[in-house]
């Protein structure tokens, strides 16, 4: 089973969440996978959605640090503010083989940890794991003792250090499945999954950047 994952508190979260899943489900290739989303705010999403308990999540901060582990076989996870316009089928594929995938931050929150600066910092805000796989399991208890320890709301740094301290199997995706529309960037291939706000502007964006197998260049998005 594929799942894509929202955590969605807030009027806000949850009309945003509904607006990537309906990019999500935008795409026929997309159609055949289960949404979860943990919300106090179900009324605006439009379905077919799994509903989740969001009460655990009433005191944490950071929406990727305080999920509740989903245990599925693999699961997607995706902040409320992406729009979606490919396939994810690649992303669920690297999980016959990887842990863990995620894409490199291009603003980095990076502590003094001891960590070797030639250990990236993923971005938090997209990425996949296999949910009955242990060592995830593991990763995810560390990742939220370091968020505690550290003390800082971005949860990068507590991420990279889970990451660097764990025996995952790691794959990093391409800036394709995670383009950060809060700097320029670089891209290769068809985008996939555009990631920012204001979340209304995301699909005229993800056009703008064009598609194929050829170097270019984009700006960030300028609002």
């Amino acid at each position: 089973m594929n799942t894509v994952l929202y955590v969605a508190l807030g009027k806000g979260y949850a009309a945003e969440a509904n607006l990537s899943i309906q990019s999500l489900r935008g795409s026929i290739a997309n159609r055949n996978l289960t949404v979860c989303v943990a919300t106090d705010c179900p009324k605006q999403i439009q379905g077919p959605v799994e509903f989740l308990d969001w009460e655990p999540l009433r005191t944490a901060s950071g929406s990727s640090v305080k999920i509740n582990l989903l245990r599925r076989p693999k699961v997607l996870f995706l902040d409320t503010d992406t729009h979606v316009v490919g396939s994810l089928a690649p992303v669920f594929q690297l999980l016959d083989r990887f842990d863990f995938c995620a894409a490199h931050a291009p603003i980095r929150f990076t502590v003094d940890s001891g960590i070797p600066s030639s250990f990236p910092e993923f971005n938090s805000g997209v990425f996949a794991y296999r949910g009955t796989c242990p060592k995830v399991d593991r990763f995810f208890q560390a990742w939220r003792s370091k968020f505690r320890h550290l003390g800082l709301s971005p949860d990068q740094p507590s991420m990279r250090a889970s990451l660097y301290d764990s025996d995952l199997r790691i794959a990093t995706l391409p800036p394709e499945y995670n383009v950060r529309t809060i700097t320029g960037g670089y891209l290769w291939g068809n985008p996939v999954i555009v990631h920012g706000r204001p979340v209304e502007q995301l699909a005229r964006f993800a056009e703008s950047l064009g598609s194929g197998n050829r170097p270019r260049l984009f700006q960030q998005l300028v609002v």
